[in-house]
């Protein structure tokens, strides 16, 4: 199980989301979750990005990142829990969304160096940023820790859009991810039907 929490750029909030955070770690232990993915930006109903925060500069978002994200696996190391760090579509759910790709996820991650903070790889939302799958999870995989799944376009269950999923779980295997995957989607019909997909394209 995932908790999800909000993630200011501003650098004048960042003891405002550290305390969020903590709170929401507080929330993820009494429900036995072990994990508590975080994004670049606050959603809103339906997914919309609250604030873009069009007025910071890229560079000011990604040192703003490192920073708060420093300070947060703190947090997690002294509290035994892991942040899953998740890249967004911004093409179609999640429009001015900051960070939008497996590369500067996976890096950020790799230079903070801690057991407690990796990427939350989305098949879906990558698929619609940057495609090229496979070759992304051989370069990158070492730093993931949590799978979601969905197929692109639809966001429904695998076998219904374009991505090779057998491919795509044979590439991880490959490179010796162990961790969940999670299907995280909107069944095409049912959830019966939306199953028997998953089972046969695992």
């Amino acid at each position: 199980m995932e908790t999800r929490i909000i993630h200011w750029w501003d650098p004048h909030h960042k003891q405002a989301y550290l305390n969020d955070l903590k709170r929401s770690i507080a929330a993820a232990k009494q429900v036995g979750a072990k994990s508590v993915t975080i994004h670049s930006n606050a959603l809103g109903d339906g997914g919309v990005v609250v604030n873009p925060y069009d007025d910071l500069s890229d560079t000011v978002k990604l040192c703003s990142m490192y920073d708060v994200l420093l300070e947060c696996v703190k947090i997690a190391e002294e509290e035994a829990v892991n942040l899953y760090l998740e890249a967004l579509n911004i093409t179609t759910d999640h429009v001015g969304n900051f960070l939008k790709n497996t590369q500067m996820a996976a890096e950020i991650c790799a230079l903070i160096a801690s057991p407690r903070l990796k990427v939350l790889y989305d098949v879906y939302h990558m698929q619609l940023n940057e495609g090229s799958l496979c070759d992304t999870i051989r370069k990158y995989c070492g730093q993931f820790g949590h799978i979601h799944v969905a197929d692109a376009p639809g966001r429904h269950e695998p076998g219904t859009g374009e991505i090779q999923y057998q491919a795509v779980i044979r590439c991880l295997e490959e490179c010796g991810y162990c961790g969940y995957i999670g299907y995280e989607l909107f069944p095409l019909h049912d959830t019966k039907t939306a199953v028997a997909a998953i089972m046969k394209h695992a």
